[in-house]
């Protein structure tokens, strides 16, 4: 009796084969692939039966009619491997950065790896908003979408609760959080957004040289000032960053179905 695995790839064309790799479902644990692996050696019969639980075979009894056959089961076995490889996703080299600027807020996002965003908000408007989580939401360049999780609190009040999903801001207020999520990207990040109530605000990715300079303006920051523009004027900013999609247009509406209701 041959393995199944192994016996299905060894009908395979080429072309066939070819049509597996492109769309064989993804699966999302590596463990999976080991399990497999051990299932295969299990079943097989080339010969006697495996004994136990794959340990061993006894090999010895096998001709040379196996070698097709455990030549594509290590091929798809590989195969194997490439799929899960691409379905995890892959980790950032390097932080990337976004930028966001108007006359109502200020908005940096660092996406340090895959586990982990710092969301700085800067509320320079006349109006509490609330910043949540899920609401940070980034696209990569094949239209995957990663969200955030939770807000890591770096002194919890409660150290049993050292972590929340939404954290408000008044006028006139800096706020910094670690937003935790999947990152682990399947292509290379290309647009990251934050919906803040109806309003849905696109960064603008930045360079980690611009980055610099952007946080060394935002320090300059006068919040004590209630007029926004003047205030993001005298800190050097001459200009805005990043759209701002109102609820009901077009982007807004290609957008929503990547956040939660």
């Amino acid at each position: 009796m041959i393995c199944p695995t192994i016996s299905l790839l060894s009908t395979l064309t080429d072309v066939d084969f070819h049509l597996l790799v492109q769309t064989t479902l993804p699966v999302k644990w590596t463990s999976i692939m080991w399990m497999i692996f051990l299932l295969s050696a299990h079943v097989c019969k080339f010969g006697k039966p495996v004994s136990g639980w794959g340990l061993w075979t006894n090999f010895s009894s096998l001709g040379l009619q196996a070698v097709p056959f455990l030549w594509k089961g290590l091929l798809g076995l590989v195969v194997l491997a490439a799929v899960l490889t691409d379905f995890m996703g892959q980790s950032l080299s390097e932080p990337l950065y976004y930028f966001f600027l108007s006359d109502q807020r200020v908005v940096t996002l660092e996406l340090v790896d895959d586990e982990k965003a710092i969301l700085n908000y800067i509320n320079i408007g006349s109006t509490f908003e609330i910043i949540q989580a899920p609401l940070l939401l980034v696209l990569d360049e094949e239209g995957n979408s990663y969200r955030g999780h939770l807000i890591q609190l770096e002194e919890p009040g409660d150290s049993a609760a050292p972590f929340q999903v939404s954290f408000l801001t008044k006028p006139g207020e800096y706020v910094g959080h670690t937003i935790l999520g999947y990152y682990s990207f399947r292509s290379a990040p290309e647009r990251a957004f934050l919906k803040v109530g109806s309003r849905i605000l696109e960064m603008d990715p930045v360079s980690s040289k611009d980055f610099e300079l952007v946080a060394s303006r935002i320090g300059e920051l006068d919040l004590s000032q209630e007029n926004g523009k003047q205030m993001v004027f005298e800190a050097g900013f001459y200009q805005g960053h990043g759209q701002l999609h109102t609820a009901g247009s077009e982007t807004a509406l290609k957008l929503d179905p990547f956040f939660p209701d």
